[in-house]
């Protein structure tokens, strides 16, 4: 049996991306806010928001990075990826991040009116201090 690892999340983007330079490449780090609607027992409606860690690596051809600002809609897929880490007190934690295959912006009419596609190898090695 194959296994897939695949994401898709259409949210919007809470802060301006982080831009760093690793090597030749860019690589864009930012936060997006995903929502959830749920009926509670009592009849009301509650609406549960979730973050996301997004890693986006340099390729994303001609619309680069500059479109990932802060309140813009986004579709993203991508993959799921874990890491295991020991903070500064010896305690170890895991993080999860979203590691971006393309980007698409969402307009008004649900339509996508810019698709990032990142070209060449999207699953790099870097270190933790590229983050």
């Amino acid at each position: 049996m194959k296994s897939e690892n695949r994401i898709y999340l259409k949210g919007t983007i809470g802060k301006d991306a982080r831009i760093n330079k690793v090597g030749e490449r860019s690589v864009a780090n930012f936060s997006m806010a995903t929502e959830y609607d749920y009926k509670q027992n009592n009849g009301g409606w509650e609406k549960e928001t979730t973050w996301h860690n997004i890693t986006a690596w340099q390729g994303f051809g001609i619309c680069g990075f500059d479109f990932l600002k802060k309140g813009t809609q986004v579709y993203v897929v991508g993959r799921l990826r874990s890491r295991k880490y020991t903070d500064s007190s010896g305690v170890e934690k895991f993080s999860y991040e979203v590691l971006a295959e393309t980007i698409d912006i969402v307009t008004q009419e649900n339509t996508s009116k810019t698709t990032a596609k990142p070209q060449g190898n999207i699953n790099p090695q870097p270190s933790e201090d590229d983050f």
